[in-house]
């Protein structure tokens, strides 16, 4: 598995959102697809983020101290957050009403040339079930967990 090239496995019918889209759109489509997650793409196809399953609910938890804790500690920030403008960016978000305010505007990517090893490490480092493939901040395909365990079965 770890040298096979990601444009040798990655797939590249990609369902995507728009960061306008609203978030009951962004549920029906995922539902529809049977997906966790989809990348968020402007309308030049160049990647803007990503919507997950967790970033859905996050936003359907009830906003109370217990819910700010858990949305800083999962960002790594801690409590009391570091500034302002860092509670406000995660208030909105649990608040957030289309998918540009919810999703996560850096995800981790990765390049059609890159290795299997590469992206499982990828995705270990940063806990991601799937990073978005860019060329040129382009969107171009999609690997997930299940696309490289299907490369260890293959064997």
């Amino acid at each position: 598995m770890g040298q096979r090239l990601v444009k040798d496995f990655m797939v590249t019918a990609v369902v995507t959102l728009f960061p306008e889209d609203r978030i009951e759109r962004a549920v029906a489509t995922l539902l529809e697809h049977q997906v966790g997650g989809a990348p968020v793409v402007d309308a030049q196809g160049r990647l803007v983020g990503l919507l997950s399953d967790r970033d859905l609910l996050v936003r359907q938890g009830r906003i109370h101290v217990p819910t700010i804790f858990t949305i800083f500690s999962e960002h790594g920030r801690g409590f009391p957050p570091p500034s302002l403008e860092a509670f406000v960016t995660a208030l909105h978000k649990a608040l957030g009403t289309t998918v540009g305010e919810v999703m996560d505007p850096n995800p981790p990517t990765c390049t059609e040339e890159e290795t299997a090893e590469d992206v499982a490490t990828r995705m270990l480092d940063h806990d991601a079930s799937r990073l978005p493939v860019v060329r040129d901040g382009i969107l171009v395909g999609i690997v997930a967990r299940g696309d490289l365990l299907r490369l260890l079965g293959a064997g």
